[in-house]
């Protein structure tokens, strides 16, 4: 009964945590779509560091893409500054690893057999963060967002907009 309220807690508190998310702009560049998607898998990585007691893998990944990892998260950051402040940039940090931690509810052999190919992959593949970030499945999933067309178009231009969805876990 513990783990079922644990969980239930958990729930409840993404709940509270996703309303300044929701208040987010609707446009994001395709920078602003990458950085996403890298804090939401340096995330998944860093829990299941922890989950599957392989911190070593986490860190040697920390390591191998640390330049890239640094811009990354600057350009993630500089967003939400940019729109609202930097507490969306914590809670939307916060949030993914959370919903890290709770997509191994049902079945954590399998999370950490994932975990462990994605470390191999990242030390075997000679990828760059950006390709290696798009080649990983997400376990969670990311806030919808609207991707701005380029922003030098002229005023009187039509503004044109596509949504692009993160993969949806399974």
């Amino acid at each position: 009964m513990k783990p079922v309220k644990h969980t239930l807690a958990a729930l409840v508190a993404l709940t509270g945590m996703t309303g300044q998310l929701a208040a987010a702009p609707a446009c994001a560049t395709d920078n602003d779509m990458a950085a996403f998607r890298t804090a939401a898998v340096q995330q998944q990585l860093m829990v299941a560091g922890f989950m599957c007691k392989d911190m070593d893998q986490y860190n040697q990944f920390v390591v191998a893409y640390r330049s890239e990892l640094q811009k990354s998260d600057n350009d993630l950051k500089n967003y939400f500054i940019h729109h609202g402040g930097e507490a969306g940039y914590d809670t939307f940090k916060t949030k993914m690893a959370n919903l890290a931690a709770l997509s191994d509810s049902t079945n954590a052999p399998a999370y950490c057999d994932n975990a462990a190919a994605s470390f191999h992959a990242a030390f075997t593949s000679h990828l760059t963060l950006n390709n290696f970030v798009q080649a990983q499945q997400l376990m969670i999933t990311m806030p919808q967002q609207t991707v701005c067309e380029n922003k030098a178009k002229m005023a009187s231009d039509a503004p044109r907009t596509k949504v692009a969805v993160l993969d949806d876990p399974q």
